[in-house]
């Protein structure tokens, strides 16, 4: 289905617009429902018009038919998230944060998500402009669950895949979660990962280049992470995956970040993380 998104002023929505708008909002309407909400624009539209309008949605895989109603489909919304997604993905790429040798920035997220979609983001873009070295070395909390993500996150690991050289990473929890997520991991990264490592007390830490990122995460949250992850006896189990959901979608929380650009300390830090990796 070919796609485009244009948005009209209101006042210069056509009938196609309007039931579009419509079942954003309501899902499920019968033609009688949706010829009223036309009429409620200030659309001087017959029945016949109505139903013409959307059965040509239908025909497009714009709309959905169950019995007498009307919704909008999956296919449709697939296509509004994917277009979403390269406009993002162009847009952001084109950041620079213009962060100068030895400066420190602070930037605030509002949840993991977030905050964690920024540090994996920041690794392959050139949001601070040409790093030589791209090899990753990171040390988290816990390791991100692929498999509950939305299909933008396997993009964003293509792009990683293609861009970075190599992945080190340790990880404070060693949960079933992080298990499972660890074999993941090392084939779709070239990453090498230690479990059970206590060096990460307060957030999680990316260096790559001369870039050191390090998110400071609240106790409480924290302490509901480890809560949440060392529940998991079926990392597929519904009720455990809407926990998880909840915790890095839904909840809430000032996470703050320190961006530092300064080659001596990313040195040593690397230094410090590889230590653990001589085995």
């Amino acid at each position: 289905m070919p796609f485009s998104l244009v948005i009209p002023h209101p006042k210069n929505l056509s009938v196609k617009d309007i039931i579009i708008k419509e079942l954003s909002v309501s899902k499920g309407l019968s033609i009688s429902k949706l010829l009223n909400a036309v009429k409620n624009n200030n659309k001087n539209v017959t029945y016949h018009a109505v139903y013409q309008a959307v059965h040509e949605l239908k025909s497009q895989k714009v709309l959905t038919q169950t019995a007498m109603d009307f919704s909008i489909s999956k296919v449709y919304i697939d296509e509004l998230n994917h277009f979403t997604r390269i406009l993002e993905e162009n847009y952001s790429e084109s950041v620079n944060l213009n962060l100068a040798p030895n400066t420190t920035k602070h930037l605030t997220f509002d949840s993991l998500n977030e905050a964690t979609i920024f540090m994996s983001k920041a690794a392959y873009s050139n949001i601070f402009g040409a790093i030589k070295n791209k090899t990753a070395y990171l040390v988290f909390q816990h390791l991100w669950l692929i498999q509950t993500v939305k299909s933008v996150r396997y993009l964003q690991v293509a792009k990683m895949l293609a861009k970075l050289n190599k992945w080190f990473i340790l990880v404070q929890g060693n949960s079933l979660v992080d298990r499972k997520c660890k074999e993941s991991y090392e084939k779709l990264l070239n990453a090498k990962i230690k479990l059970g490592v206590k060096s990460a007390p307060f957030g999680n830490i990316i260096v790559f280049g001369d870039i050191i990122i390090e998110s400071f995460i609240p106790k409480q949250l924290m302490k509901l992470t480890e809560k949440v992850y060392n529940s998991a006896t079926d990392t597929f189990d519904l009720d455990w995956i809407e926990n998880y959901t909840k915790l890095c979608y839904t909840d809430k929380y000032k996470i703050t970040a320190t961006i530092t650009r300064n080659q001596e300390m990313a040195d040593k830090m690397v230094e410090t993380i590889m230590e653990h990796f001589k085995d």
